[in-house]
């Protein structure tokens, strides 16, 4: 669309609505009303604020139609006033925002090393910078041949981003040694360290750092915290309404633990910082154990874990019962002591949450069981589960609308009537049709009938009918409904959720 054509149209929206239109080009951003409202919201919504006057955050849209000022109130308590831009201009304008500035290689961490202003700095520089601009969680560099494939994991996928050189290799590898303080002679082992580094914009982040010996040579895998990030509240994760109610009704209680499950890379740990936001008051003494600290929660300890000192989540877990705090939450229950103790200690005067691996809500009942836990303090300690997935979001920029074939949904089941099917195609702005990631969910709320059920050791396919008979969606319904709402694909759905 030609800019005339791309003015032309938003001056429209903007008298059929009764709103002013704004040039964006011929106006600097008031970047205290940037950071009024999180960034994430902001792409979601696709608004940009602009300006802060008279207690209002004045903010532009490309779509006045599409509840964004409800949304922003619910969420931030401020109040707002709408204009209408090109779309062009907020979405160009948002992602400038997020790609957060580039390194300044003076605020790396031990920039000054022995390595001097090798080319290896400049190349791990440049990979940092690609990984941070495109909001990766991950950077593997994987040997072949004696090159390094570079892949970037984005919004739960991998996606490859080009070839290091084989002569650039060894010293690309030793100086992200050298950065997280490992033994650079050291190629037979497994290493793992970690680093910090600033961009020009202020974002912190953390990178862990593991060091892999292959047949192919040395692999590096770099798992990257942005520590700048604030803790989102439930409202944030995406539950639908009476779902989060029903969570919010949990977590407020004074005894009891709360299991969130899911694979690796589900968001757990966040659904948890999103619980404790909500929770966490100068009344109540909330206590962590993670690995590693993922956000920072004002007003509450947070202690992280350390292998190498012995501080373990069991060893931390017993220490911190015996400062008696009222919330507790533990990063992950990864054996039968750690199950124990935190099921023990929720039923000794404190709520306490953790995370789980298993396929779904119902299996934690019979994980916990097999883990040797007895099946009556599991049926007395739970007083809910939370399962869940990440599934990519569509762009709202570059979204298609469709009509799905007759066949494609009678196999997907029931959907509403005025149910609307959109699939991914990409622009510059995205990745592949996605940017960003939402929730998918799925809650157990432990009842009388289901704890007699599991106090009996009940069958899991007999758990699983109960919880149903109870109200507990699956997984695969609440992802319908988001594909419905048009936030993810039939495609992403069916990647992430087995039907």
């Amino acid at each position: 669309m030609s800019d005339r054509l791309a003015v032309g149209r938003a001056r429209a929206l903007a008298e059929a609505h009764g709103l002013p239109y704004i040039d964006l080009s011929r106006r600097a951003l008031d970047h205290a009303a940037v950071r009024s409202v999180p960034l994430e919201l902001l792409e979601r919504l696709v608004v940009l604020p602009y300006e802060i006057g008279d207690g209002v955050v004045n903010v532009a849209v490309a779509d006045p139609s599409a509840g964004a000022i409800e949304e922003l109130q619910r969420v931030s308590g401020k109040q707002f006033a709408l204009a209408v831009a090109r779309r062009e201009e907020v979405v160009g304008l948002l992602h400038d925002l997020a790609a957060g500035g580039t390194l300044r290689e003076d605020e790396l961490h031990l920039e000054g090393d022995r390595l001097g202003d090798a080319p290896a700095v400049r190349a791990v520089n440049d990979v940092l910078r690609r990984a941070i601009e495109a909001r990766a969680s991950d950077v593997h560099l994987i040997p072949e041949n004696g090159y390094l494939h570079i892949r970037l994991r984005v919004d739960g996928v991998v996606e490859e981003h080009g070839i290091l050189s084989a002569e650039d290799a060894q010293g690309i590898v030793a100086r992200i040694k050298v950065l997280a303080e490992l033994d650079v002679a050291e190629r037979r082992r497994p290493q793992d360290g970690r680093f910090s580094v600033r961009t020009t914009s202020g974002r912190a982040v953390d990178a862990r750092v593991t060091l892999l010996p292959t047949i192919a040579g040395e692999g590096v895998v770099l798992r990257l915290l942005e520590k700048t990030r604030t803790a989102p509240s439930l409202t944030d994760l995406g539950l639908e309404n009476a779902m989060q109610m029903e969570l919010e009704r949990i977590v407020y209680r004074s005894v009891g633990a709360l299991l969130v499950t899911g694979p690796t890379g589900s968001g757990k740990s966040t659904t948890l910082h999103g619980a404790l936001a909500d929770i966490a008051r100068p009344e109540r003494t909330v206590i962590t154990i993670e690995d590693p600290v993922e956000y920072e929660l004002p007003g509450t300890y947070q202690l992280q874990t350390n292998a190498a000192a012995g501080v373990t989540f069991a060893t931390a877990l017993r220490s911190v019962l015996r400062g008696d705090p009222d919330v507790i939450m533990v990063g992950e229950i990864r054996d039968a002591e750690t199950a124990e103790l935190a099921l023990g200690g929720s039923l000794s005067g404190h709520f306490v949450l953790s995370t789980l691996h298993t396929n779904d809500a119902p299996s934690a009942v019979t994980r916990l069981i097999e883990m040797g836990l007895e099946p009556y303090v599991v049926s007395a300690a739970l007083a809910g589960v939370l399962g869940q997935r990440l599934a990519r979001r569509l762009c709202l920029y570059c979204r298609e609308s469709y009509e799905p074939s007759q066949e494609v949904l009678e196999q997907i089941g029931s959907v509403r009537e005025d149910a609307h099917f959109f699939r991914a195609v990409g622009c510059p702005y995205c990745s592949g049709g996605y940017r960003g990631r939402v929730g998918i969910f799925q809650l157990l709320t432990i009842g009388e009938h289901l704890r007699s059920l599991i106090a009996s050791s009940a069958p899991a396919e007999e758990l699983y009918a109960a919880a149903e008979e109870a109200g507990m969606a699956s997984l695969w319904a609440d992802g319908l409904a988001k594909v419905e709402a048009g936030s993810i694909s039939l495609e992403e759905l069916r990647r992430v959720v087995t039907q």
